[in-house]
This record gives C-alpha cells, structure tokens and sequence, in this order.
C-alpha cells in the first residue's frame, strides 16, 4: 500500500540525504552514467554545498563495454572542481549475454590492451586490490578496503518501481535504523547502500533534470529518437541481458564502438547481423519438438 505525503519527492530525497550526512562522515556517490544516479549525484551536491561538505566522492566501476557517450559524460563530472571522482578502470569479469562459448569479458585484461574499447583515464584506479572479480562483489570490497573499520555510506540511483521486487526489497524490512531503502554492505562495520529516490518515478527524474537544467548523459536522445521503450534504456555495459536491447542500435549510434566491440569480445557481430527479433528467440524454431532439443 503506497501512503502519500503533502510534501514531494524531490524534497523527500533532500531530506533523506540530509540525515544520510547527518548519520555518516564518510559518503560516496555512485555514479553510472545513468538518468537515476546523474539526480543522485546533483541531489547530493546540493547537500553537500549546503553543510560545506565539499569535495563530494564519487565512484564510477568503468566496465569498458561502455557507451562513448557515457565516457563523455563521466569526462564532464570528472573536470568538475566540487567532485572527487574515483574512476575505476581494473581487471573484472563482466557476463557476455552474446555469446554461448565466451561467456565473460575480462574487463581492462592487460593482455588485450591492444584490444581495449576505449582507453584508460591518466588517474584512474587500474589496480584491482579488492579481493574479487565480480562486479557486484566490487562495492562491499571496495568500500571494506577503502574504509576499513570506518562507517559509511554509500549513496546510489535505484528505484522501487522498476520491478516488483525492487518495490518488496526497498520498502519491507529496516536496513539502517528506521530507514528500509537501503541494502548492507558491510554490517560489522556500518557500511550501507543507501537509494534516497526510491520512490520517485521515471517523471519524476526527466522533471528533476529539466526543471534544475543538470547536465547529463546524451545518450537518452539518442534512444528517444529511436524509439526505445523508457524500460529498455539502459545505460550498463552493452553485452549484458539487461542492457542487450540497446545493443541493436549501437553500430548507428556508435559505429566506431561498435567496430571496437566486435574486435574484443564474441558474439557481438553475430548479434548484429542477425537482429533483434533472431537473436533473441522468443517462439521455438518449427524444425524443433521442444526447447531441450
């Protein structure tokens, strides 16, 4: 059951960063590029300008499977002097939606460098210390690492209302306190994910960026003009299942990406010559009895 309030999202999120940085001297900002963590990360400059809290952290796990547009974006939040922005460009293993045979991009492999989709940024953290190769392993060990033994808080884009679990898992059980929106990093030490726009809507986020005139990722035009449905714009590494709509696009939009990609990793100029209605196989082909076979 949703319960509304007088007040709006916009302010209900200020309010929530604020107690964030009331609770916590040690706050990062994820940033992925994308429409949710880009008002995120201007909420919490506001925030942070306000209770002279600046520079703000700001961390963005660079997968190399990267629309350009998105390097180009994080490029301009990088130049920006109110931000410190931990740029991590190190070895990862990234699933390959593409391919039955190679199944992983090994993200920024030295032994491919000559085959690397974009380059790394001179201050990037190239070294991967953290005791794990998985992507979503990567934040608690980062942030064990980084802050060892120290409380906090790691601020990030997610919303409730794109999936029902989502919805279950930001809104039943209190994470940190009284607050359910959030997810544990790192109990033992007090090290907590934190989603202070779970409950805005895609509205409310496109409203948010064109009432206050932030900058963001260009990408979003490009899928506008193409018509991709708001659900399938995903701003995530261009080989993976959630993300693999937006990659049938890629050779228009990015032509010189998608030449890169093609270079580095199986399956992608399959998935480009055959399409999205062939790649991806929703009726079971006629010369088959069943799925099995």
């Amino acid at each position: 059951m949703k319960l509304y309030k007088s007040t709006n999202v916009f302010d209900e999120a200020l309010k929530r960063i604020n107690w964030l940085f009331d609770e916590f001297e040690n706050i990062v900002v994820g940033c992925s590029g994308g429409k949710d963590s880009t008002v995120v990360l201007n909420l919490c400059l506001k925030v942070a300008e306000e209770r002279n809290r600046l520079p703000l952290t700001v961390m963005f796990i660079d997968q190399e499977a990267e629309w350009q547009h998105t390097i180009d974006y994080m490029k301009t939040i990088m130049a920006d002097p109110r931000i410190n922005l931990r740029w991590y460009q190190m070895p990862m293993r990234i699933f390959n939606a593409t391919s039955q045979t190679a199944h992983w991009l090994e993200c920024w492999d030295p032994k491919a460098k000559d085959l690397w989709i974009h380059e790394q940024e001179p201050n990037a953290v190239t070294e991967n210390i953290y005791g794990t190769d998985r992507f979503h392993e990567l934040f608690p060990a980062i942030a064990r690492v980084e802050y060892p033994n120290t409380p906090m808080c790691y601020i990030a884009g997610m919303r409730a209302d794109e999936n029902p679990k989502r919805y279950v898992s930001l809104t039943t059980h209190a994470v940190y306190k009284w607050a359910t929106w959030g997810t544990t990093l790192n109990k033992s030490q007090r090290q907590y994910t934190m989603y202070p726009i779970y409950d805005w809507a895609s509205s409310d986020v496109w409203k948010a960026i064109t009432n206050n005139g932030w900058n963001f990722n260009r990408i979003y035009e490009q899928f506008y003009g193409y018509g991709i449905p708001l659900r399938q714009m995903r701003v995530s590494n261009l080989h993976h299942e959630t993300a693999i709509h937006s990659l049938f696009h890629l050779q228009e939009i990015e032509p010189k990406t998608w030449s890169k990609m093609t270079q580095r990793l199986a399956g992608i100029d399959t998935a480009g010559k055959m399409g999205k209605d062939d790649f991806i196989v929703r009726d079971l082909p006629f010369m088959f009895k069943d799925w099995r076979e």
